[in-house]
C-alpha cells in the first residue's frame, strides 16, 4: 500500500492535498475497497488541515463509478428494446421538457451523449435522479474542476474496473480543466502504488496508457473494446 506520507513534494508534480485525496477516491470505490488504507488516508488528510467537506467529496465522486452499470446496461436495453418495437413511448418525456432537462444538463456539466439521450428516453425519471446525484459535486462542491476530473480518471483506472469509455472522457476532461500530461501520469501511477499486487487483471493496460501519454500525449493506442 503507498504510503502517501512518503511521498513528500519532491519530485511530485501535485500537491500533497490532490495525493490525499486521490488515493481516498482510489481506496473507497467499490471496485477497490481498502478501509485500512483509506483509514490512513483519511486521518492522514485531517491531521493535514483538509477539510471534511472535500474528503467526503472525494468519496462522492469516487461513488459514480456505480454509474457505469447504466453506461453499459443501458445502451444495451435500448437496442434489444428498439430492435424489438418495444420502445412504445409512454414513459418519454415530452419534447420540451426533454429539451429543458437536456439543456440544464449540457451547462452543468459541459457535456452530452448518445447514452444520455437513451436514459432520457426509457425513463425520464431515472435521468432526473441521475443529474442530481452526478451533478451535486459540480454544483456545490469546493474542489477544483481539475482535481475533480483526475479523480475521475483514478477511479476509472483502478485496474480491477478499467474503464475504457470513461477514462477516455476523463482524460479529455482533466486536459480541458488544465490538467498537464506530467499530472495525468502521476494520477495514473498513484492508482497503480494502491492497487497493484503485480497479478491483478488489466493492471497492464493501465501501463499502457502512462507509457501512450509519455510518448505520444494520447492514449489512443489502448484500443481494446469499451467495458
Amino acid at each position: 500500500m503507498m504510503n502517501m506520507r512518503s511521498t513528500s513534494e519532491n519530485g511530485c508534480i501535485l500537491d500533497h492535498r490532490a495525493r490525499l485525496l486521490i488515493a481516498i477516491a482510489v481506496n473507497s470505490s467499490t471496485t477497490h475497497l481498502d478501509r485500512e488504507g483509506l483509514r490512513e488516508n483519511v486521518e492522514e488528510a485531517l491531521e493535514a488541515g483538509i477539510p471534511g467537506r472535500q474528503v467526503l467529496e472525494a468519496m462522492q465522486l469516487s461513488s459514480l463509478v456505480g454509474m457505469h452499470t447504466f453506461t453499459v446496461g443501458i445502451p444495451v436495453l435500448f437496442d434489444e428494446m428498439s430492435a424489438r418495437q418495444l420502445l412504445d413511448g409512454d414513459e418519454t418525456a415530452c419534447a420540451s421538457e426533454a429539451e429543458a432537462m437536456k439543456r440544464a444538463f449540457v451547462a452543468d456539466r459541459g457535456y452530452w451523449s448518445k447514452f444520455l439521450d437513451q436514459m432520457l428516453v426509457l425513463s425520464p425519471d431515472l435521468f432526473r435522479e441521475f443529474y442530481s446525484f452526478s451533478s451535486l459535486p459540480w454544483k456545490r462542491g469546493s474542489i477544483d474542476g481539475k482535481l475533480k476530473e483526475l479523480i475521475y480518471l483514478a477511479t476509472v483506472s483502478i485496474p480491477g474496473h478499467f474503464y475504457r469509455d470513461g477514462f477516455d472522457n476523463h482524460l479529455r476532461g482533466a486536459r480541458n480543466n488544465g490538467a498537464t500530461d506530467e499530472e495525468i501520469i502521476e494520477t495514473l501511477q498513484i492508482v497503480l502504488s494502491l492497487t497493484d499486487d503485480g497479478a491483478t487483471p488489466r493492471s497492464g493496460e493501465v501501463r499502457e496508457a502512462i507509457n501512450a501519454i509519455r510518448a505520444t500525449g494520447t492514449a489512443d493506442h489502448v484500443n481494446e473494446e469499451p467495458r
